[in-house]
């Protein structure tokens, strides 16, 4: 076997596992286990939301008071806002809306970045769990309580499942909304074996767990993960416990969100080394497989498209490299499709080409250092 069949061998074996047996693996494990909740009336803590803003007028008072309206005790909750610089409206509705309830408190800041934000925010807090909330996102009735349910012995963080609720029928919402069923499989089952290991933007985590973002390229919600994780706690994931996430998404919104999260994603995965010795059990066949295999699939693929040029003479290289040639092909004229606004049907492979390409520039971004959490509704600045 030459080297060039080799490469294309290997690499499509690890594609595999990555996208099809790493979930059949997990699905195995975990038949017969199921995630215990406790009273969602006992023992209410104090629960400190916290949310970092940056030009959010359209979502910032539906945000806050979707947690005003949720079914918990004003005297156990409060709410701290902090606005990174914005330049619209976002600070008028904030204070609006602090002036006239007691428990939400507002502070102002200039471009510092979200993580800067939420470390100084946490400085303020004075309940015993404090939930990350995206101001794109809405609390359900039942999310506190369940969230301080769930919060106990054991359990360190929260990972809430969201729901999205989008209008546009475009490949960024019809695209994100299958990849997070997907992958929201994946956080389920790793939670029953052992501890969810993929964050999605707002989160729970216990006062005490919590430690202050070291920098501006982590992504504050999975340090918070992988923190509780050191601290030997459970993170859990459960569809039961979900908020909505309202953002219309679009092609090229989703796709630098796609690259900030991975550059942002390494930065982070990488700050915890030991969590990726085979001492750490499933915690690190987790990370490995759903996580920095499937972000550098993108490289592997790349490069089995570019061998299988060289053994164009063996039945395995012709025919991979003519379906690849023809997903890319059909991603172009999807895109195409896509930004002049015509019914698009190729939304799969633009999906799924763009992602990959998305991790590709993440992972460049990465090693360049150049992420951070100075965010915009563009992606990074």
């Amino acid at each position: 076997m030459n080297i060039s069949l080799f490469i294309l061998l290997f690499s499509l074996l690890l594609v595999t596992y990555v996208y099809l047996l790493y979930p059949i693996i997990l699905y195995i494990l975990a038949i017969n286990k199921s995630v215990v909740f406790g009273n969602k009336d006992d023992n209410l803590e104090k629960i400190s939301v916290l949310i970092a803003a940056y030009n959010e007028e359209d979502y910032i008072s539906d945000c806050i008071n979707s947690v005003l309206m949720a079914d918990y005790p004003p005297s156990k909750l409060e709410i701290l806002v902090g606005s990174d610089g914005s330049t619209d409206n976002t600070d008028e509705k904030i204070k609006k809306i602090a002036n006239e309830y007691e428990n939400v408190t507002y502070y102002r800041h200039e471009r510092i970045g979200k993580n800067s934000i939420l470390n100084r925010l946490s400085d303020e807090m004075t309940g015993s769990i404090m939930l990350v909330l995206d101001a794109d996102c809405r609390l359900k009735t039942e999310s506190l309580k369940q969230t301080n349910s769930i919060l106990k012995d054991k359990v360190g963080c929260l990972v809430f499942s969201v729901e999205f609720r989008q209008s546009r029928d475009n490949t960024g919402s019809k695209g994100e909304s299958f990849y997070q069923k997907y992958d929201s499989f994946l956080r389920e089952r790793e939670s029953l074996v052992k501890s969810n290991i993929n964050s999605l933007g707002s989160h729970a985590i216990r006062k005490e767990l919590f430690q202050k973002f070291p920098n501006d390229k982590v992504c504050d919600d999975l340090y918070s993960l992988l923190v509780t994780i050191e601290n030997k706690k459970k993170v859990i994931f459960s569809k039961k416990i979900n908020l909505v996430d309202v953002r219309e998404r679009n092609f090229s919104e989703e796709y630098l969100r796609r690259k900030r999260l991975v550059g942002g994603g390494l930065a982070t995965i990488f700050s915890f080394p030991k969590l990726l010795k085979p001492t750490y059990g499933w915690t690190s066949l987790f990370l490995w497989s759903h996580k920095i295999l499937r972000w550098y699939s993108s490289i592997i693929l790349l490069l089995a498209y570019i061998v299988s040029f060289f053994i164009l003479d063996t039945e395995l290289g012709a025919a991979f490299m003519y379906f690849f040639t023809i997903t890319i092909a059909l991603s172009l004229i999807g895109y195409v499709l896509e930004k002049n606004r015509i019914s698009n049907p190729l939304k799969l492979p633009l999906f799924f080409i763009s992602m990959n390409i998305g991790f590709l520039e993440g992972i460049i971004q990465f090693y360049k250092k150049k992420q951070n959490a100075i965010w915009s509704r563009k992606g990074l600045e």
